[in-house]
């Protein structure tokens, strides 16, 4: 199953941008992905396993594998492209 995991800080104005957005994804696609949140400030052993360096940083894993990175804030349609090319797998 896919996983999608947004890693952010409560101190990220850019993060803070990200949070509509992934909410919107989040209820389109729940039913075809599992979404999380790691708080950096809150869980920096989750994001140093997962080598996470600047926060927006949203990962996508199919069976516990990366299989894609977003690193920022970018538009919706980007997160849907990666969510649509591995929902099914």
């Amino acid at each position: 199953m896919l996983s999608v995991i947004k890693f952010s800080s409560e101190r990220c104005m850019p993060c803070k941008a990200l949070e509509p957005v992934f909410n919107q994804i989040q209820a389109e696609y729940g039913g075809l992905a599992k979404f999380s949140l790691v708080d950096v400030d809150k869980s920096r052993e989750v994001a140093q396993y997962y080598f996470v360096s600047s926060v927006p940083t949203v990962i996508f894993l199919v069976d516990d594998t990366e299989v894609s990175r977003i690193v920022g804030v970018k538009p919706k349609s980007e997160y849907e492209k990666v969510i649509q090319k591995f929902q099914n797998k």
